[in-house]
Parts: structure tokens; sequence; C-alpha cells
């Protein structure tokens, strides 16, 4: 499964298309889970459920952060490449790994 930060869901709406940012478009994703993770602490720290009330702009940040950090991700897997060598072996032998993300940034969810 790869990662998903979230995209805006393209909707018919009469002879036009528009985004969302619903539900769906953020289903099993980055998005949704910070969304998550800030309705607990918001319940823990202020009692209360996130409100609706600005809900989508809430909803496109976390979007825009979720795709910035998975994008940066992507961008510099390679700097996630680590060496080492084992010396108490003649003759050394070297270990490596990578980190190899599978992001998917698609510009939107839902098909027409």
């Amino acid at each position: 499964m790869g990662l998903f930060p979230g995209a805006p869901d393209k909707v018919k709406v009469g002879d036009h298309f528009e985004y969302r940012l619903d539900d769906v478009a953020i289903a099993g994703s980055m998005t949704l889970e910070i969304e998550k993770q800030l309705g607990d602490l918001n319940q823990k720290i202020k009692g209360s459920d996130l409100p609706d009330t600005g809900r989508e702009d809430l909803r496109l940040l976390l979007m825009a952060i979720s795709r910035g950090i998975l994008s940066y991700l992507q961008n510099h897997q390679t700097d996630f490449v680590k060496t080492a060598t084992t010396n108490a072996i003649c003759p050394p032998v070297v270990h490596s790994a990578s980190l190899e993300l599978g992001v998917d940034m698609s510009d939107h969810v839902g098909e027409p």
C-alpha cells in the first residue's frame, strides 16, 4: 500500500465539475489521520469535538501539509540510503539499505 496524502474529489455537478474535500477525498489518507489525531487532542484538551465550521479549510490545510511532507520525502528518498561496514569479518562486509516510498500524488480522487 502506498502513502496517500489525500486529494480533492472531482464531482460532476450539472454540466460542470467541482472539486471537494469530502470524506471520499481523504479516505485512507495522511490528511484523515492528522484530522483524527487533531480531533483526539482537541477532545482531550478542550473537551469537545472539532467544530464543523471551517472543516473544509482545515482539511485544505492538512492536505497541503500532508502533500508537502510526502512530496519532500519522495524527492529525498536517496538521502535515506545508509551503508555500514562490518570490520569484524575478514574481508569486511558492506551492508546497505534504502528506503523506497510508494507515494500516490494523484491530482484528484473521483473520476466522472
